[in-house]
């Protein structure tokens, strides 16, 4: 799969965070995402497995 990976900011923007509260709808792993965002790092709380299953 060499080739294959998708980059990832460090982290995003206000406005990103805007449009992921928008468009979160009832996804609880999206809405503690956004909610738990700190300096823009939105991946880094559902990554180390924290937050709703």
């Amino acid at each position: 799969m060499a080739g294959t990976g998708v980059r990832v900011p460090e982290e995003f923007t206000n406005a990103d965070l805007q449009t992921l509260r928008d468009t979160a709808g009832d996804d609880p792993r999206l809405n503690f995402a956004v909610a738990h965002a700190q300096r823009g790092q939105v991946t880094q709380p559902t990554g180390r497995g924290a937050g709703p299953a």
